[in-house]
């Protein structure tokens, strides 16, 4: 199905024109938002392939952990938190670590 568009003068002509470039900004702009939105999703699952959460005892186990896990790869950083009432480490490692099954378990 086809539209035809009747103008009736030239300030017609130029609302659209105006229109037009409005509705021209406006899709560029959702591109460039779900562009960005993209690529921070791709970092982040990036960033999670590299990552490991570990059920520690306590902070003074945070050097140890450390020195353990350098011998899979080097590390990027290193959180500790507690979620519900457990204490945990996460690392985050430079490149994907060189894991086994035995780690895993």
């Amino acid at each position: 199905m086809q539209h035809e568009l009747i103008f009736s003068n030239q300030t017609d002509l130029s609302y659209i024109s105006q229109l037009f470039s409005v509705f021209q900004d406006l899709y560029l702009t959702i591109t460039i938002t779900e562009s960005t939105h993209e690529i921070e999703i791709i970092k982040r699952r990036n960033q999670a392939s590299r990552s490991l959460l570990i059920q520690v005892h306590s902070l003074k186990s945070y050097n140890d952990l450390h020195n353990y896990c350098l011998r899979f790869g080097d590390i990027s950083s290193m959180h500790h938190y507690h979620i519900n009432n457990q204490q945990v480490c996460q690392l985050l490692f430079n490149i994907y670590p060189k894991l086994n099954a035995t780690l895993i378990h």
